[in-house]
């Protein structure tokens, strides 16, 4: 992960690191909303 992060770290520095965020954001709240999902389905 440190290094992951280290990377985007060197990445915020060029014109495309706006686009890599949001990617990152929406692949998280993917993620996340699958976790939910699998949950619920577990609990019902």
């Amino acid at each position: 992960m440190a290094v992951r992060r280290q990377r985007r770290g060197k990445v915020d520095d060029e014109p495309g690191s706006g686009l890599a965020l949001a990617v990152a954001g929406l692949f998280t709240i993917a993620v996340l909303a699958m976790i939910v999902w699998i949950l619920v389905e577990h609990g019902m």
